[in-house]
């Protein structure tokens, strides 16, 4: 069954709400948060396969999807928990949609802080857009170690590569296929996987390009501080 739970309020005071382990991590801790992953078996088979989608509620994000993935994965009998984070016009109805999948979160407010714990907590993070342009949500999510499983689209299909999965958006069955895959991977593929992001996520972010550009900037110009 679903919860809501306003992030600026303790998730242990919302009466309907079971906590989620997010723990409170920093960027560089990496291999902490490979450990806690790892320490606590694998995913949908030792414990839930936990899923994170980040976003505003609309008909071009495409939450329903991931609910009738979560549903059919359910029916194989494979546990998953998902937390959602955003608002929109589309809210009330992915969550009724919502109403008969076990494990499934909405957290209609959430800070950035909260977003980065939850993407921790995360084995993966899902993004279902028909139509995206960056998607800074999902390099977001490969820094906190979260293996992306986004729309089979150009930039999508760059980022996601070999640390994660894609699948087509106007079939909810490729997204089954692809939360198989993850619940298929032993340890080593998921080590493996995360790797890769930590890598990626190394030569992607914000500081790798301020270092580009103070690169250009000192050496090309002959700018300094």
């Amino acid at each position: 069954m679903i919860s809501t739970i306003d992030a600026s309020t303790p998730a242990t005071t919302a009466a309907t709400s079971r906590p989620l382990s997010v723990s409170r991590v920093e960027l560089t801790e990496v291999a902490t948060r490979r450990d806690i992953r790892a320490s606590a078996g694998l995913p949908g088979i030792d414990r839930p396969l936990r899923l994170v989608s980040v976003g505003r509620f609309s008909t071009n994000k495409n939450q329903a999807t991931i609910i009738d993935a979560l549903r059919a994965v359910a029916a194989e009998g494979i546990p998953a928990e998902a937390l959602f984070i955003g608002d929109g016009p589309m809210l009330e109805s992915v969550q009724r949609a919502a109403c008969d999948v076990d494990g499934v979160q909405f957290v209609p407010v959430a800070g950035r802080q909260e977003v980065f714990d939850a993407m921790a907590w995360a084995d993966l993070n899902v993004l279902a857009s028909f139509r995206e342009g960056y998607p800074k949500v999902l390099l977001e999510g490969i820094s906190a170690g979260a293996l992306p499983v986004a729309a089979d689209r150009p930039v999508n299909r760059s980022m996601v590569d070999t640390r994660g999965w894609t699948f087509d958006p106007a079939r909810p069955g490729t997204l089954v296929d692809a939360l198989r895959a993850a619940v298929r991977a032993d340890e080593d593929e998921w080590s493996q996987r995360r790797s890769r992001c930590l890598s990626y996520a190394r030569a992607h972010t914000l500081d790798a390009f301020r270092f580009e550009v103070d690169h250009i900037v000192g050496h090309i110009w002959g700018f300094t501080d």
